[in-house]
């Protein structure tokens, strides 16, 4: 769930020169509403819910227009809307209007004890090829989520056990901002055993120059198992919300390595690149 409370600051650019500035008293500010919403969403459908409003109107624009202190709408398809809403507070008139990010559906279900409905994710952007040749994985997202899944072969090299999950995360897909590595600029840095008998994991925020460890975030664990061929799997969620994925594009690097650090299995987009930056603009 998303709360939205703000807007309408006046953005204002002072310029001095020597016979004009701007002084204390002279800007008249919007005051901060005491109204606000929140919405949650299933696929396209998102149901808007008023805090503190009476008589709500909604406009979400170029799209449709409602009432009532729950309002429900399906998109006809995922992109960037503004959304306001209208209400009295105290017998004042308020607005507050916000952008949301509206993603399309996933089949993709971490509570479901197996990983066969990630057979229906077909992109072929969302498929990741490991460079020992047997090793695969895939990526889907929806509005709540990314998720990934991997199928991994254990070999002499790469016990399963203590096998260690690399995961760089570019979370708005912009080189300069995080952790600088791989071309990208991770906002989020994980290390981890995610299918294993005892996992584990560690997560980092991305900054500037270094690493910082957190306990602040968690991913959420989906299926974990072994292919009827003895292959092990796992699947896995990354909260678009509480790791801050915003924007229309993430980036991403993975990897596993052996328990001393060697390396195992890179994995690797369709056209051979580790650095894989992933569009969230699908139908």
């Amino acid at each position: 769930m998303k709360t939205i409370r703000i807007f309408f600051t006046a953005l204002v650019l002072a310029v001095c020169t020597l016979t004009a500035c701007v002084h204390l008293g002279d800007l008249d500010l919007e005051p901060i509403p005491d109204i606000s919403f929140t919405y949650d969403c299933a696929g396209l459908t998102y149901t808007f819910t008023s805090a503190d409003a009476t008589d709500v109107k909604w406009n979400i624009v170029g799209e449709t227009e409602g009432s009532g202190e729950v309002f429900t709408y399906t998109f006809r398809k995922p992109g960037s809307y503004w959304v306001s809403m209208s209400g009295n507070y105290n017998g004042e008139a308020q607005t507050v209007s916000t952008k949301i990010l509206v993603a399309k559906a996933s089949v993709v279900k971490l509570d479901d004890g197996t990983i066969s409905d990630w057979d229906a994710v077909t992109y072929p952007d969302f498929m990741l090829y490991g460079n020992d040749g047997v090793s695969y994985g895939k990526f889907d997202y929806d509005a709540n989520y990314i998720y990934f899944m991997f199928v991994l072969e254990e070999q002499d090299m790469f016990n399963i056990d203590e096998a260690i999950w690399n995961l760089r995360l570019d979370a708005d897909d912009n080189s300069q901002t995080g952790y600088s590595t791989k071309s990208l600029g991770c906002e989020w840095y994980y290390e981890g055993n995610c299918c294993g008998e005892e996992p584990w994991d560690d997560w980092y925020i991305g900054l500037e120059d270094d690493l910082e460890w957190t306990d602040a975030v968690k991913e959420v664990m989906g299926t974990r198992g072994v292919t009827d061929d003895g292959k092990f799997f796992f699947e896995l969620g990354i909260s678009r919300k509480t790791f801050g994925v915003k924007t229309a594009a993430v980036a991403f690097f993975t990897k596993f390595y052996n328990s001393d650090w060697d390396d195992a299995v890179a994995f690797k987009n369709s056209e051979g690149a580790t650095s894989i930056h992933l569009a969230l603009d699908k139908d």
